[in-house]
């Protein structure tokens, strides 16, 4: 069994133990279990993708993962988990119930209100310009390029933490970078 199982596993001994909680209306145990499910089935999720080839468990894990984050209100972590859970070539099922999700996150992200003068964009930085002191960040939700102003002094520092990476900014509205960290 792999570490990945056991973490989904426990997962899903703490979802059933919530529902019971839930049932017998013991609501602040229900809320216990469930963020105990949510933490580990994420880290199943993660765990999982370590393994390079296209393990059906992989996308169950996941999918499963962005379903307790959308539950738990974690919209982002969601979007983010449905997108690794997107890459690669999930089984047909897995596919369309991660894009049901998703789709579901982008609504609901769509009708909450931001803030005029804060931008806040989950996806993969995808370029970095020296020159302009720019990052570009890739939407998941829509695919759309997003360029930031950075501070020159910070760029280096980017460069080798986040490229490549799926990424959760902050800026203002005026696109310069406020705040960058990994997501999910």
């Amino acid at each position: 069994m792999t570490t990945a199982a056991i973490f989904y596993d426990a997962a899903m001994e703490y979802y059933d133990l919530g529902k019971i909680a839930k049932a017998k209306e013991k609501h602040e145990l229900y809320e216990k279990y469930l963020e105990k499910a949510y933490a580990l089935s994420k880290e199943a999720a993660l765990k999982a993708q370590v393994h390079p080839n296209d393990d059906y468990w992989k996308y169950v894990y996941t999918r499963n993962a962005a379903y307790l984050a959308i539950e738990r209100d974690q919209l982002e972590v969601a979007e983010s988990l449905i997108t690794i859970g997107l890459s690669g070539t999930p089984p047909i099922a897995e596919k369309v119930q991660l894009e049901s999700a998703l789709n579901q996150i982008t609504d609901r992200l769509r009708n909450q209100k931001t803030s005029r003068d804060h931008l806040s964009i989950a996806g993969i930085l995808v370029s970095l310009d020296i020159e302009t002191n720019t990052v570009k960040i890739r939407q998941i939700s829509t695919g759309e390029n997003h360029t930031f102003q950075v501070a020159k002094s910070l760029l280096s520092e980017i460069a080798s933490m986040y490229f490549g990476r799926m990424v959760k900014v902050s800026a203002t509205e005026t696109n310069i970078l406020q705040a960058i960290h990994l997501a999910a």
